[in-house]
C-alpha cells in the first residue's frame, strides 16, 4: 500500500501544477487510469528541467494539432487561472500555430481563448456586481 500511496502523493503533486481546479479528482482506476496517473501528471508535471510556462506551451501545442479542444480548453483555462500564460500569449500562440500547423488550428486555438476570456470577464463583472 505504501506505493500507492506514493503514487497518489505524485499524482496529486502534478496535477496541482498542471491543473487549477480545486482538488485533484480521485486517482484514475484501471490499467489507462494508472498510466494517465502516473505519466500524465506525476510523471510530466513533476519534471523540473521545464519550466510550467514552458510545458503548459507545449502540451497546448501538441493538443491544438490534435484538435483536442476539449483538453485544450481544460488546460488553457489552467495556464489563464495560474498564471502560466496571459491571453496575449495565448493568442501569439494561436498565429504561430496557424503560420506552422493551419490556418483552421491556429482560428480554433483563438476561438477557445476568446471564449474563455469572455467567460472570465462575464464572471468577473457578475462577481463585482453581487
Amino acid at each position: 500500500m505504501v506505493g500507492d500511496e506514493s503514487k497518489r502523493e505524485a499524482f496529486e503533486a502534478g496535477w496541482s501544477r498542471a491543473m487549477s481546479f480545486p482538488a485533484p479528482p480521485p486517482m484514475p482506476e484501471g490499467s489507462f487510469g494508472e498510466f494517465v496517473g502516473e505519466v500524465g501528471f506525476a510523471m510530466v508535471w513533476n519534471r523540473e528541467r521545464l519550466s510550467p510556462r514552458e510545458r503548459r506551451i507545449l502540451i497546448l501545442t501538441v493538443l491544438a494539432m490534435f484538435g483536442r479542444d476539449d483538453i485544450t480548453q481544460l488546460h488553457m483555462g489552467s495556464a489563464l487561472d495560474l498564471g502560466d500564460l496571459s491571453s496575449d500569449d495565448l493568442e501569439d500562440m494561436a498565429v504561430t500555430i496557424a503560420a506552422y500547423a493551419g490556418l483552421p488550428k491556429g482560428v480554433a486555438f483563438n476561438q477557445l481563448r476568446q471564449r474563455l476570456v469572455a467567460e472570465r470577464a462575464e464572471s468577473a463583472t457578475e462577481t463585482a456586481e453581487r
